[in-house]
């Protein structure tokens, strides 16, 4: 059990110590949200869940040349830039 604790301070020390927390938590979520390198690799699963569509979708996308899959043996790989320029800006 935490036991609570009554602290005195001015209201200089008190804004300080806030802006301190608020930059601390502003920086937790920055990094949460701080956009991915385009250059990284996704697997089909990954790009299908980022797509929301299912797998069948996707290797319909590919055979259609909408996306375009590299490959390293037997694996399937899509750059990330590459599946985020892919999608169309819809008319309003």
């Amino acid at each position: 059990m935490n036991a609570m604790k009554i602290i005195t301070m001015t209201q200089d020390e008190f804004q300080i110590l806030l802006g301190q927390e608020i930059g601390k938590a502003f920086e937790s979520f920055a990094e949460k949200f701080q956009k991915k390198s385009n250059d990284e690799y996704l697997t089909r699963k990954q790009v299908a869940e980022l797509l929301d569509i299912d797998l069948s979708t996707l290797h319909s996308y590919c055979k259609t040349g909408k996306l375009n899959p590299r490959g390293i043996g037997r694996r399937v790989y899509f750059l990330r830039s590459e599946v985020e320029s892919s999608l169309i800006k819809l008319r309003n």
